[in-house]
């Protein structure tokens, strides 16, 4: 009889009544500050998931699953709609150009392709001086053409990058500013009263 209570008190779990959880981790300096976070002005913020890694593991592992999907949600950002507008009436403005100066690239580029191919033995000598040439030229004119490109995509920049430097402008000034004047106005009406 005493065998049959050590053995009760003995028995161990046949099989899990949930699944099982294991988790491998090849390196743990996953969650040092130097990897797991940046500093800043403010202090510490996230560097990137691994702070939310860990936490996902130990909850999993302790059962408890009601936070993960939660912590693991991507972040995002939600644009400004007069901020997408400017985007779009710029992108439309400078999509032609663009598509033109791209056009004009392409060709002069085949061009330069062009020249090497329509080489024989007979006109070599005279299609390489004149060749050379002409491949300055259109070098020339692929550069002239990207930095035109380069300058209608920055002008269509431009304006987003304004509206920026002003709301900027705004949260950092203005709003400090409004609030002294709030705090004078009302200290004012409250010395006369």
């Amino acid at each position: 009889q005493d065998e049959k209570e050590i053995k009760q008190q003995i028995s161990s779990l046949g099989e899990s009544q949930s699944d099982g959880v294991v988790v491998v981790f090849s390196d743990v300096d996953f969650i040092h500050d130097q990897f797991a976070y940046k500093r800043n002005l403010f202090g510490l913020s996230l560097a990137n998931d691994n702070a939310t890694l860990l936490l996902n593991t130990l909850e999993a592992v302790s059962g408890d699953k009601d936070l993960l999907t939660v912590r693991s949600k991507g972040r995002f950002t939600r644009s400004f709609d007069v901020i997408d507008q400017i985007e779009f009436s710029a992108e439309k403005r400078t999509q032609q150009k663009v598509s033109q100066i791209n056009q004009s690239i392409r060709r002069f580029e085949a061009e330069l392709n062009d020249l090497g191919k329509n080489a024989n033995n007979e006109n070599v000598a005279l299609l390489r001086n004149e060749g050379i040439n002409k491949k300055k030229d259109l070098a020339k004119k692929i550069t002239e053409l990207k930095r035109e490109l380069r300058e209608v995509k920055r002008k269509g920049r431009e304006q987003i990058e304004i509206l920026g430097k002003r709301l900027q402008y705004a949260n950092t000034l203005l709003v400090p500013f409004l609030l002294i004047i709030f705090g004078i106005y009302f200290n004012r009406k409250r010395k006369k009263q």
